[in-house]
């Protein structure tokens, strides 16, 4: 059995604490991620007294997600790891962690699958062609060309395109992270000019001249606003993969 300061606490209530004690410190992606542990993966676990806690039990628990979830499994027990290890330092808990006794859970590797260079061209060219995606041609080609992260490409503007004499050039300083716009130090490396080919510059070039005057964005939304990165992965890529028949996972992300 584990001491508690206030040994009423169930589990659910201590990563609760935690939880409200750091939710403006870290970022929002972080904090998405603890709220889906919380509600969702620890429910089975939530209504124990932290105190009455089974090594036994709990082992069992995580067996069987680490069976399900790997990647999940391992996060999950790092997150009960990190909260525990927090509200002992607070005084909240005044004895050991007890997850550090149980198993450890390894980070399974990354599966990884990559285009060949004839799918990326049939693919882009299936993209230009076919009614239900040839709006996101530009923005495709552009993705991949310029090599750009997701967050970066939907967060341009058009003045952040310049037609050079030999190509373009696209100013790269902010990003959408956690659909939110956050700009990025003038010292970052992700602060840079990228260059592009002649070909794309002066696709880029007509594609601007399509876009309403009420919206500043190169890549806007139906509504003129941003794109949301969830959106573009689920309505578009992985729709185009599956209807150019790409049966393998594809992140954005692989294009660069």
């Amino acid at each position: 059995n584990v001491k508690l300061i206030n040994s009423s606490y169930t589990n659910g209530e201590l990563f609760t604490i935690f939880y409200e004690a750091i939710k403006l410190k870290f970022a929002k992606n972080t904090i998405t991620a603890y709220k889906s542990y919380i509600d969702i993966h620890l429910k089975p676990i939530s209504e124990i007294k932290y105190s009455k806690n089974n090594i036994l039990f709990l082992q069992e628990f995580f067996n069987r997600l680490e069976k399900e979830k790997p990647y999940t499994a391992h996060n999950v027990l790092k997150f009960c790891k990190g909260a525990i290890n927090y509200l002992i330092k607070k005084k909240i808990i005044s004895d050991n962690n007890i997850f550090y006794e149980l198993d450890n859970i390894k980070r399974p590797p990354k599966n990884l699958n990559h285009l060949e260079l004839n799918e990326i061209l049939g693919i882009l060219e299936h993209c230009k062609n076919h009614y239900k995606f040839k709006k996101y041609y530009v923005f495709l080609y552009t993705l991949i060309g310029a090599g750009l992260r997701i967050g970066e490409i939907l967060a341009l503007e058009k003045s952040d395109f310049e037609l050079t004499e030999y190509g373009g050039v696209l100013n790269i300083s902010k990003q959408i992270t956690a659909n939110e716009i956050k700009y990025m130090p003038k010292t970052s490396k992700g602060n840079r000019k990228v260059y592009v080919f002649k070909i794309l510059a002066d696709l880029l070039e007509e594609h601007i001249k399509t876009l309403n005057s009420n919206t500043n964005l190169l890549f806007p939304n139906s509504a003129g606003k941003y794109f949301n990165p969830e959106n573009i992965r689920n309505r578009f890529w992985k729709k185009l993969l599956d209807s150019y028949g790409i049966k393998k996972r594809i992140r954005l992300h692989d294009l660069r």
